[in-house]
């Protein structure tokens, strides 16, 4: 801008402090020049790092191999450069892992790409699995984190984390084998609990002792915030007193959560839970109370098909578990049975002290 045009318009601009006209006298006062900074052309030059910093997954002997072939590459001259100066010419993520195609600078080879990772066996047309994909989900089910820390703990380590929605498709698949093998656990201990009394010289109906007692989802039974309980799901096992491993034999879950009836209302579907839309997750009404009474029913009613009676039951002193386990017993095997219930010491003892 010109000096006369600046005059005309009343202020004359002075390295970054601004003298204004005011008045007949034509005092002169500073101003603050309240213009923005020039914008960094890489706002993010100070938090991101080139991607040669980054940590990448491999398999330790599958690189063995890698390195190997290019050198046998190098040697039978079908890379023409005498002395070949290789870069990461493309890699392709697969969750965790990753594939490498490799390429010269000096010339126009480019390598194969080399998976440097194991793929699940499969019968299925499509890509494969990878191993590790699934092993770090079967890890996560084992412990109290979820896919979001899992990442979050990936991304401070420098390795690029898988995305979101894959390793949530991946940890279904996980945990519906996971349910399975444990399902198969179960029937072979019940079958050689079964064993057992054939040893001894029973019968394989003789009756047998549990121990049974239900996990909440809250820490209370319940809430401050809402009317009713505070949990949304519960579990009700039963483990064998036989021997002396006490093994799982039978279990039970009460759950009032859907997610995807929970989004069908959001979008304006008129459904209900449980079981009043496809792919409901919920077998219990939201609006009815959790019973330790109905998942010992359902626990007495899964023995009863491997014609297991129970006679005793050891349980904390204010649960209707074993009520409801003799109801089913009764319903299916025996009508006459009776199924005793015993204290469980810890519980007992903790009274004591109330």
């Amino acid at each position: 801008m010109s000096t006369e045009l600046q005059e005309r318009k009343g202020y004359v601009v002075s390295k970054k402090v601004l003298h204004v006209k005011f008045g007949a006298e034509k005092s002169l006062s500073n101003v603050k020049v309240l213009r923005p900074h020039p914008r960094d052309p890489n706002p993010y030059s100070r938090v991101t790092r080139p991607d040669s910093r980054e940590m990448r997954v491999v398999d330790k002997g599958l690189t063995l191999d890698m390195i190997n072939d290019l050198y046998v590459i190098v040697s039978h001259a079908r890379c023409k450069c005498q002395l070949a100066d290789f870069e990461i010419k493309s890699e392709t993520k697969w969750g965790l892992l990753w594939s490498w195609t490799f390429g010269c600078k000096r010339c126009n080879f480019i390598s194969k790409p080399y998976k440097l990772y194991h793929e699940v066996p499969s019968d299925h047309c499509g890509r494969k699995a990878a191993e590790m994909n699934q092993g770090i989900q079967t890890g996560l089910y084992h412990t109290p984190l979820g896919n979001d820390q899992a990442r979050f703990i990936l991304a401070c380590t420098g390795i690029p984390s898988p995305a979101r929605s894959a390793m949530y498709k991946s940890g279904n698949k996980v945990g519906e084998k996971i349910v399975e093998i444990a399902e198969q656990d179960r029937m072979k201990k019940l079958k050689q609990l079964k064993k057992k009394n054939d040893m001894l010289g029973l019968p394989s109906s003789h009756s047998i002792n549990i121990q049974m007692d239900a996990f909440y989802q809250s820490r209370g039974i319940t809430s401050r915030h809402k009317m009713g309980q505070g949990a949304s799901q519960v579990i009700g096992v039963a483990c064998e007193d036989e021997t002396d491993q006490h093994n799982v034999i039978s279990y039970h879950i009460v759950n009032k959560l859907c997610w995807v009836g929970a989004r069908l209302r959001g979008e304006g579907y008129d459904v209900s839970c449980p079981n009043g839309h496809v792919g409901c997750t919920a077998n219990k009404n939201p609006a009815e109370p959790l019973s330790e009474r109905e998942a010992g029913y359902k626990i007495g009613e899964k023995l009863a098909k491997h014609d297991l009676l129970v006679k005793y039951v050891t349980t904390d002193g204010d649960a209707t578990s074993c009520a409801g386990l003799e109801t089913a017993l009764k319903n299916t095997l025996s009508p006459l049975w009776k199924t005793s219930q015993l204290a469980d010491r810890i519980h007992r003892g903790q009274s004591l002290f109330r």
